[in-house]
Order: C-alpha cells, then structure tokens, then sequence
C-alpha cells in the first residue's frame, strides 16, 4: 500500500523530529563528552554498563559512577552532543521512518486508528 502522504512532507518532519530528539539528549551524557571527575576534564568513551561509565584521559582510562563527574558546560561540548546524536538518528533510522512512516513511542502526536 502506498503511503498517502508525500515522501518531501515525511523528510521534512522527520528532519525536524530528529533535530527536536537530538537537543534533548544535549544535557544528558553521550560517549565522547568532556567530564569533569575529581577535579580533572576525562573524556567518556563507554557507557554499556550503565550507570558506570569508562573515562579517558592522557592516555589513563578509569570508571567511574554518572553520579561522581558532571557534564562540561562549553558550547563545543554541547554541540557535540547535539552533532553526534543528530548523526545517530539521520544514519541509522531517518530512512526508515521517512518510508515506514513509523512514529516513536514518546510522539507527541495522537495517531486515530
């Protein structure tokens, strides 16, 4: 069955979905941002075994609790938060959603059946 809505119009709010999901995950932790633990700025470069995260830091690696460091407030920190989860969804799941028209479970839009 052929979607009735045009694939343009699905791209577009896609695009958009993916830019609104990628500012919320700004504030949270993602792999390959700069924290601050014991006093020192350590890079996170896994976090599988959550809420432990493995941190880096010239040439040292060390995990620690999500609870024990904070976040580095510098745009361009934030910006890679943004950058690389933004990169995550438009990879791996916009093509998907644009042909199977799928919403996430959090849309805020009403679907009628």
């Amino acid at each position: 069955m052929k979607n009735p809505i045009p694939r343009t119009v699905r791209q577009i709010y896609w695009r958009a979905r993916i830019v609104l999901m990628a500012l919320r995950h700004v504030p949270r932790f993602n792999i390959g941002d700069d924290v601050v633990w014991r006093g020192e700025v350590w890079r996170l470069y896994q976090g599988v075994d959550s809420p432990k995260w493995k941190l880096t830091s010239h040439g040292g690696c060390e995990v620690a609790h999500r609870s024990e460091f904070r976040k580095v407030r510098t745009p361009a920190n934030y910006w890679h938060s943004f950058r690389s989860m933004y990169r995550f969804y438009r990879g791996y799941w916009f093509d998907i959603w644009v042909r199977e028209w799928r919403l996430p479970s959090d849309t805020p839009i009403a679907v009628k059946r």
